[in-house]
């Protein structure tokens, strides 16, 4: 399965591209459904990572931290992404988002290389350390 969550952000990204291309409507349509597609199973993922990863005591202050994260950051790319497009254009800024999801997807690659390697979504037979806080 995160065979296939590679490849949905491997697809997101070629998709953005290609939309920024396009000067075909059918194309760009097909391009954005492909993107949709791949979004879900990639937070799909994301989400069932964070849920088996997280230990019991600390699962729902984590959900509900990533919660507010990935709410918060959708609605400033919002705001960045029309920013950006009042900036440059529509073309240009949608070619600058696709070349930055790029590098900041290898950057994360690079940073945390054991989430690369994981192979399947399943729970750990091991005992999580207690995090004790100051």
């Amino acid at each position: 399965m995160l065979a296939f969550g590679n490849y949905a952000e491997r697809l997101n990204t070629e998709n953005i591209l290609m939309f920024a291309l396009s000067t075909s409507l059918l194309f760009s349509v097909g391009a954005l459904v492909v993107l949709g597609a791949a979004n879900v199973a990639s937070v799909v993922i994301r989400w069932s990572l964070v849920q088996l990863e997280t230990p019991d005591n600390m699962r729902g202050r984590v959900s509900a931290v990533n919660s507010l994260f990935t709410g918060t950051s959708n609605q400033l790319g919002e705001f960045e992404s029309g920013l950006t497009a009042a900036w440059f254009g529509v073309v240009p800024a949608v070619l600058i988002g696709g070349i930055g999801t790029v590098i900041v997807a290898f950057s994360w690659m690079r940073l945390f290389p054991v989430l690369v390697r994981v192979e399947k979504l399943e729970a750990r037979k091991i005992c999580h350390r207690k995090l004790y806080f100051l």
